[in-house]
């Protein structure tokens, strides 16, 4: 499409976190193409914007203050994005109380981050109701994959929600006049430039239980 494109553009990188999709993948393609008055924005995600949305998702399924949230991503073995799902996860913990950050895929060892099934059957077994928020853009196999989780509620992804909308169109006009590079903004992507959370308010590690 880019290679179609005459004059300077503008890439919204559709992620909920940075990682090697919008650091290496997305530049690599857009190298391919040709085009070289393109800017790329930083990824969706993380931001508050969606971490609101996650809340009001997880209100319309059922939650209420006091339950407990498990906030469950797609997952990923990139150590960026990892840390972009924490720093989501800590986000939509600073509007719900404490956040377990859970896998559909690519859980366990290998990421140290565990399976959102797993959490979900830990914290059922703890006693209380138990909700997930899906850190998801759109329903489809790993949104399907949730509804057998266990859990008392799970709540719609992200979808179309009008805030959404207007952070997708933010991004676009607060990159500045097209063409002015191929790589995302550090702020978003550098792990260093994250802000640091204390691990009380949200956990990506499992912790030992009933």
């Amino acid at each position: 499409m880019l290679a179609d494109t005459k004059g300077p553009a503008v890439v919204v990188p559709a992620f909920l976190a940075p990682g090697y999709h919008v650091n290496t993948d997305l530049p690599a393609r857009i190298a391919e193409s040709g085009h070289r008055r393109v800017t790329v924005t930083r990824a969706l995600g993380p931001d508050p914007v969606l971490a609101a949305i996650m809340r009001t998702r997880l209100l319309e399924a059922g939650w209420s203050p006091g339950d407990a949230v498990v906030m469950a991503a797609a997952g990923s073995s990139d150590p960026v994005a990892r840390r972009g799902l924490m720093r989501a996860a800590n986000l939509l913990a600073d509007m719900v109380g404490e956040v377990h950050l859970g896998f559909i895929a690519q859980a366990g060892a290998a990421t140290g981050v565990p399976a959102v099934a797993d959490l979900v059957g830990r914290l059922c077994r703890s006693g209380g109701r138990v909700f997930v928020a899906s850190y998801l853009l759109a329903p489809g196999v790993f949104h399907a994959r949730l509804r057998g989780c266990g859990a008392h509620g799970v709540a719609e992804p992200l979808g179309t929600h009008p805030d959404l909308v207007a952070l997708l169109a933010r991004r676009f006009t607060q990159a500045g006049p097209p063409g002015c590079g191929t790589t995302p903004s550090a702020s978003s992507s550098s792990p260093s430039r994250l802000p640091a959370r204390s691990p009380a308010h949200s956990s990506a590690q499992p912790s030992s239980g009933p």
